[in-house]
């Protein structure tokens, strides 16, 4: 990807925005550079950044996944389609989709039924991005200062991980023969590197966060639910009004929608899009908060390691946590910063002029 970004370099080609590579060190050792590195330059960085890609692993099978904000997910999708999964010959949005309706359609009927009980519209099978957990270098850019963030990778065989089989014999053999599904991710990065670095209108889309957001507050209403299966003492049970905090974030979506729809109709009209790119890129950096109880370093509303989880996400980490730790006063608590978060980031929407 840099030798291709840099002969367009070359060839007199500059970007509308910057593109900065970078090679962090001290990853296994906790982030240490890449979090060095936002620390130190954390005003530029929240003035500026419009996004953050991640690299780790990259090729370790030939299964696509994807972590990240969700305000990057169409971007996302249109690369995907853009490119081709050289073992299964078609793109890899088709592979991907057709993997992940292979592995939860299940889940997806399950949830269909739910939303006919409860009056909604169904919804047809369509992939989507995994919440951001930690574990790698993209922590200090989402969950610290709120810049969009995606970690892709294709997996699949990690057996060998950071053990002494891990090398290139490994990798030329049996992982990536011909090293196409290394070329696969290094087009698929470059397109989304490209994209952000060159598109009129920055590619984040909020209504997909609010979106995101409901989402993940029916699915903890139901953990709720199971919580509290078989506790008779009402003060033990977890119990919440999850209303204002789901009018919020339907306004987020909303708000968003809205504006996506101007600025999607304003490219190409000269000096049209500048207020609405300034909005967007305050959007993520809106749901920061004060910090997470016990960990005041993780700022993010929306995405956040569990404390007892390893790697693994819990989104919505104030209610989510306290779910997993059975603590209803957490669980009251945590409300009143998420909707607020949410309300920042609509503010921050309604500001594009």
């Amino acid at each position: 990807m840099a030798r291709g970004i840099g002969e367009l370099a070359r060839g007199g080609w500059r970007p509308r925005r910057t593109l900065m590579l970078c090679s962090w060190d001290g990853e296994e050792y906790g982030l240490l550079g890449s979090t060095e590195f936002c620390e130190g330059r954390d005003a530029e960085l929240t003035a500026r950044a419009a996004a953050y890609v991640n690299v780790d692993v990259a090729v370790a099978g030939r299964d696509f996944r994807v972590n990240g904000s969700h305000a990057l997910r169409d971007l996302l999708v249109e690369a995907l389609d853009q490119v081709q999964d050289p073992g299964r010959g078609v793109s890899m949005l088709r592979a991907w989709t057709d993997k992940g309706f292979a592995d939860g359609k299940a889940d997806w009927a399950r949830l269909n039924r739910e939303r006919h009980w409860r009056g909604e519209p169904e919804r047809p099978f369509e992939m989507n991005v995994a919440p951001l957990g930690s574990g790698s270098d993209y922590t200090a850019f989402e969950h610290h200062l709120g810049i969009a963030s995606l970690d892709i990778r294709a997996e699949g065989l990690q057996g060998t991980y950071h053990s002494m089989y891990d090398d290139f014999e490994y990798m030329d053999r049996v992982v990536d023969p011909g090293y196409a599904y290394s070329l696969m991710m290094t087009e698929l990065w470059s397109r989304v590197a490209l994209r952000l670095a060159e598109a009129e209108l920055l590619p984040l889309r909020y209504s997909n966060t609010g979106q995101f957001v409901l989402d993940e507050l029916q699915s903890i209403e139901e953990h709720i639910d199971d919580a509290n299966a078989g506790v008779t003492v009402d003060s033990l049970k977890l119990v919440a009004d999850f209303g204002p905090v789901k009018a919020q974030a339907t306004r987020l979506r909303d708000v968003a929608r809205s504006l996506e729809t101007r600025g999607d109709a304003a490219v190409g009209r000269s000096g049209t899009v500048a207020g609405i790119n300034a909005a967007l890129l305050g959007a993520e950096r809106a749901l920061l908060g004060p910090g997470l109880p016990g960990r005041a370093w993780f700022r993010n509303e929306l995405y956040a390691p569990g404390l007892n989880t390893g790697y693994a996400p819990v989104p919505l980490p104030r209610l989510g946590q306290a779910v997993l730790d059975k603590d209803p006063r957490a669980l009251r608590a945590g409300l009143k910063p998420l909707e607020e978060a949410l309300a920042r980031a609509t503010a921050a929407l309604e500001k594009a002029r």
